[in-house]
């Protein structure tokens, strides 16, 4: 069975790069596997974890949050807008914890913002007032 070269790339980083036998992905209509010498498909992935079969080692996860795959001369390409590569298949946990902590990050920033304009205001509304 001929190895299949695997590209997992998000626009920030590239998850996974190299030779397997197979890859396992979440298909949006159900999971399917793609082995070497696989006809050329392009398919749409939901979130869930995608493992690959890497000879001679453990598999590598990577939990992505949906996407795009292509297959075409025992190469596939796999386009993601956020993963994480994990040795174990509690990678989507890995995932949600750190999409919460972004969350969060990302709420404290908002207020911080909302809290600034609201002084911008008030100190213009200052400038405006008549003496």
């Amino acid at each position: 069975m001929n190895k299949i070269t695997v590209r997992i790339v998000t626009p920030d980083e590239a998850l996974f790069e190299g030779a397997v036998s197979g890859v396992h992905a979440p298909g949006v209509d159900g999971g399917f596997s793609v082995l070497g010498d696989h006809a050329p498909m392009i398919s749409l992935l939901k979130a869930g974890v995608i493992r690959l079969k890497v000879q001679e080692a453990a598999d590598v996860y990577v939990g992505i949050d949906g996407g795009i795959l292509e297959v075409s001369h025992n190469q596939v390409n796999i386009l993601a807008q956020t993963g994480l590569r994990s040795d174990h298949a509690g990678v989507m946990e890995e995932m949600e914890t750190r999409q919460q902590a972004r969350s969060e990050e990302a709420m404290k920033k908002r207020n911080q913002l909302i809290k600034s304009e609201m002084e911008l205001y008030r100190l213009l509304s200052q400038l405006n007032k008549p003496q």
